[in-house]
């Protein structure tokens, strides 16, 4: 089962992935890092009969913006990020650096404005639910 299918990814802003094979395979990668980040929760419950549907549409655009950051990058993984995060290279004398790589711009292989979608979800949470 989708996460998100690739009507509902360009209905929701997505602009960066035309094809609809590439779609799948990079709506596969991120539905495994978020069902990581969220405690498996929509494989244990069913995103299309969640009764929140502010929490179904944030958690759809968390995974808009990072399936868009993954292709205007070229990056899907934390390792692929961290292959990419050089700052500085000199080669014989002249040094070339950078401002920002992409690991500033994520965490753990997240982008952060999808980060912040996620945020608004409440799957994130880690604390107690009830005392």
């Amino acid at each position: 089962m989708m996460l998100l299918n690739f009507e509902d990814y360009k209905d929701l802003g997505g602009i960066q992935v035309t094809d609809e094979d590439e779609f799948d395979k990079l709506e596969k990668a991120t539905e495994t890092l978020f069902n990581a980040l969220t405690r498996m929760f929509y494989i244990t419950h069913d995103i299309d009969s969640d009764p929140n549907e502010y929490r179904v549409k944030m958690f759809r655009m968390a995974m808009v913006v990072q399936i868009d950051f993954a292709k205007s990058t070229g990056v899907v993984t934390a390792y692929d990020i961290a292959q990419q995060s050089i700052k500085s290279v000199s080669i014989d004398g002249t040094t070339v650096t950078t401002d920002k790589t992409l690991s500033d711009l994520t965490n753990n292989g997240l982008y952060d404005l999808a980060r912040q979608y996620l945020f608004e979800t409440g799957l994130l949470y880690r604390g107690a639910w009830r005392c």
